[in-house]
Protein backbone atom coordinates (compact mmCIF):
# COMPACT_ATOMS: atom_id res chain seq x y z
CA UNK A 1 0.00 0.00 0.00
CA UNK A 2 1.29 3.29 -1.11
CA UNK A 3 1.96 5.79 1.66
CA UNK A 4 0.93 9.55 0.37
CA UNK A 5 2.85 12.08 2.41
CA UNK A 6 1.40 16.08 1.66
CA UNK A 7 3.24 18.11 -0.50
CA UNK A 8 2.91 21.15 1.36
CA UNK A 9 3.88 19.02 4.67
CA UNK A 10 1.65 18.05 7.40
CA UNK A 11 2.16 20.74 10.21
CA UNK A 12 -0.91 22.20 9.82
CA UNK A 13 -3.42 19.73 12.26
CA UNK A 14 -5.90 22.31 12.47
CA UNK A 15 -7.55 20.86 9.49
CA UNK A 16 -8.50 18.04 11.31
CA UNK A 17 -9.49 19.52 14.36
CA UNK A 18 -12.08 21.66 12.55
CA UNK A 19 -13.24 18.48 10.56
CA UNK A 20 -13.56 16.59 14.07
CA UNK A 21 -15.63 19.32 15.37
CA UNK A 22 -18.05 20.11 12.10
CA UNK A 23 -18.42 16.40 12.04
CA UNK A 24 -19.75 16.24 15.93
CA UNK A 25 -22.06 19.56 15.31
CA UNK A 26 -23.46 17.23 12.08
CA UNK A 27 -24.41 14.20 14.24
CA UNK A 28 -26.40 17.06 16.44
CA UNK A 29 -29.73 16.86 14.35
CA UNK A 30 -29.26 13.13 14.13
CA UNK A 31 -28.94 12.90 18.28
CA UNK A 32 -32.15 15.57 18.54
CA UNK A 33 -34.17 12.70 15.99
CA UNK A 34 -33.78 10.13 18.62
CA UNK A 35 -34.09 12.32 21.31
CA UNK A 36 -37.83 13.45 20.01
CA UNK A 37 -38.22 9.86 18.60
CA UNK A 38 -39.50 11.63 15.50
CA UNK A 39 -38.72 8.67 12.95
CA UNK A 40 -41.27 10.04 10.31
CA UNK A 41 -38.61 12.71 9.50
CA UNK A 42 -34.97 10.54 9.53
CA UNK A 43 -35.36 9.33 5.66
CA UNK A 44 -34.71 13.03 5.31
CA UNK A 45 -32.49 13.84 7.80
CA UNK A 46 -30.01 10.84 7.66
CA UNK A 47 -28.73 11.66 4.13
CA UNK A 48 -28.48 15.07 4.36
CA UNK A 49 -26.05 13.84 7.54
CA UNK A 50 -24.28 11.23 5.70
CA UNK A 51 -23.82 14.15 2.89
CA UNK A 52 -22.60 16.90 5.30
CA UNK A 53 -20.03 13.76 6.95
CA UNK A 54 -18.54 13.34 3.70
CA UNK A 55 -18.23 16.87 2.19
CA UNK A 56 -16.69 18.02 6.16
CA UNK A 57 -14.15 14.96 5.45
CA UNK A 58 -13.68 15.10 1.79
CA UNK A 59 -12.45 18.85 2.50
CA UNK A 60 -10.12 18.06 5.38
CA UNK A 61 -8.31 15.72 3.24
CA UNK A 62 -7.83 17.35 0.04
CA UNK A 63 -4.72 19.09 -0.99
CA UNK A 64 -1.50 17.54 -3.27
CA UNK A 65 0.01 14.17 -1.93
CA UNK A 66 3.30 12.66 -3.49
CA UNK A 67 3.94 8.83 -3.03
CA UNK A 68 5.88 6.11 -4.85
CA UNK A 69 2.77 6.37 -7.34
CA UNK A 70 3.00 10.07 -8.38
CA UNK A 71 1.01 12.93 -7.51
CA UNK A 72 -2.10 12.75 -6.09
CA UNK A 73 -4.50 15.69 -6.52
CA UNK A 74 -6.96 15.67 -4.35
CA UNK A 75 -10.22 18.25 -4.50
CA UNK A 76 -13.28 18.32 -2.88
CA UNK A 77 -14.97 16.27 -5.56
CA UNK A 78 -12.34 14.67 -7.33
CA UNK A 79 -9.28 12.46 -7.23
CA UNK A 80 -6.44 12.88 -10.12
CA UNK A 81 -3.69 10.69 -9.74
CA UNK A 82 -0.52 11.46 -12.43
CA UNK A 83 1.27 8.48 -12.53
CA UNK A 84 5.32 9.62 -12.14
CA UNK A 85 6.05 7.91 -15.96
CA UNK A 86 2.99 10.97 -17.04
CA UNK A 87 4.57 13.69 -14.92
CA UNK A 88 5.88 16.27 -17.70
CA UNK A 89 7.03 19.35 -15.27
CA UNK A 90 5.46 20.77 -11.98
CA UNK A 91 5.83 24.43 -12.43
CA UNK A 92 4.26 27.44 -10.58
CA UNK A 93 2.06 29.65 -12.39
CA UNK A 94 -0.74 32.61 -12.75
CA UNK A 95 -3.55 31.25 -10.38
CA UNK A 96 -7.14 30.34 -12.49
CA UNK A 97 -9.16 32.51 -9.86
CA UNK A 98 -7.31 35.37 -8.34
CA UNK A 99 -4.27 37.52 -9.22
CA UNK A 100 -1.21 35.09 -7.28
CA UNK A 101 0.84 32.23 -7.75
CA UNK A 102 -0.41 28.52 -7.59
CA UNK A 103 1.05 25.21 -8.19
CA UNK A 104 0.59 23.65 -11.81
CA UNK A 105 1.23 20.06 -12.80
CA UNK A 106 1.28 19.23 -16.32
CA UNK A 107 1.42 15.82 -17.87
CA UNK A 108 2.28 14.03 -20.98
CA UNK A 109 -0.35 11.88 -22.78
CA UNK A 110 -2.22 13.53 -23.39
CA UNK A 111 -0.83 16.55 -22.58
CA UNK A 112 -2.88 18.73 -20.18
CA UNK A 113 -2.30 21.31 -17.15
CA UNK A 114 -3.69 20.08 -14.02
CA UNK A 115 -4.31 23.30 -11.45
CA UNK A 116 -3.54 22.34 -7.44
CA UNK A 117 -4.99 23.70 -4.77
CA UNK A 118 -1.35 24.95 -3.86
CA UNK A 119 -2.08 28.76 -3.93
CA UNK A 120 0.91 31.16 -2.31
CA UNK A 121 0.00 33.99 -0.63
CA UNK A 122 -0.80 37.51 -2.17
CA UNK A 123 -2.51 40.50 -1.15
CA UNK A 124 -5.16 39.38 -3.79
CA UNK A 125 -6.50 36.50 -1.80
CA UNK A 126 -6.05 38.65 1.53
CA UNK A 127 -8.56 40.75 -0.35
CA UNK A 128 -10.44 38.14 -1.50
CA UNK A 129 -12.16 37.21 1.05
CA UNK A 130 -13.32 33.21 1.49
CA UNK A 131 -11.73 30.71 -0.13
CA UNK A 132 -12.91 27.71 -0.91
CA UNK A 133 -12.83 24.53 0.89
CA UNK A 134 -9.74 22.84 -0.53
CA UNK A 135 -7.57 25.82 -1.39
CA UNK A 136 -4.33 25.45 0.13
CA UNK A 137 -2.28 29.23 1.08
CA UNK A 138 0.95 28.58 1.76
CA UNK A 139 3.68 31.81 2.83
CA UNK A 140 6.32 32.36 0.18
CA UNK A 141 8.83 29.98 1.79
CA UNK A 142 6.22 27.02 2.52
CA UNK A 143 5.19 27.30 -1.08
CA UNK A 144 8.73 27.15 -2.70
CA UNK A 145 9.30 23.99 -0.37
CA UNK A 146 6.25 22.33 -1.62
CA UNK A 147 6.96 22.87 -5.11
CA UNK A 148 10.70 21.53 -4.69
CA UNK A 149 9.12 18.79 -3.47
CA UNK A 150 7.03 17.99 -6.08
CA UNK A 151 9.49 18.74 -8.45
CA UNK A 152 11.93 16.28 -7.08
CA UNK A 153 9.31 13.69 -6.44
CA UNK A 154 8.79 13.66 -3.12
CA UNK A 155 12.33 12.49 -2.59
CA UNK A 156 13.65 14.37 0.44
Amino acid sequence: MPSWVRAEGDSDNARYAVAVAFSAGGLLPLCGLVAEKARESAPLVVPLLLLWQALVWRSALSGVFVGPGGIKIRSLFRTRLVPWGRVDRVWAGLATDHDGWQIWVTTRDPQRDLPTSIRRLSPAIKRRGPRTPDMVVLPSDRFTAALATLQKGGVS
